[in-house]
């Protein structure tokens, strides 16, 4: 059985934007995610209610190079009450396997992703 991860409420706060806007970056922001040495960029989203914590999720994105693919991680990032930290977990997404480039990318990721991050996908062709 695979190790629970955490994110603590501190990086959860930092890494988050307001609206569930898109961040993108070339490794995850959160401590206990380790972006794997293959991946060519990483994104993630979530929301953080003003008062009651407990509505609290996001979502973070790895997309990287494996054999002859792409391969995109999903992780589900849950407040957690007893902890008061975010717990994390792993999802299998229908879109884990994908082609490779920018084309194969999951479309709401693609519409939102920075000028510069998609050159340098590009640029791998």
């Amino acid at each position: 059985m695979a190790k629970r991860k955490f994110v603590s409420l501190e990086e959860y706060k930092k890494a988050m934007k307001p609206d569930v806007e898109l961040s993108f970056d070339k490794k995850l922001p959160f401590l206990s995610l380790n972006s794997p040495s293959k991946t060519i960029f990483t994104a993630w989203h979530g929301n953080l209610p003003v008062v009651l914590l407990v509505g609290a999720h996001g979502t973070a994105y790895t997309v990287r190079a494996d054999i002859n693919h792409w391969n995109v991680d999903v992780y589900s990032i849950l407040y957690d009450n007893e902890s008061e930290n975010f717990t994390v977990k792993y999802s299998f997404e229908e879109y884990h396997k994908i082609g490779e480039g920018f084309d194969y990318i999951p479309e709401f990721l693609k519409k939102e992703i920075p000028e510069k991050t998609k050159k340098e996908i590009e640029s791998k062709k």
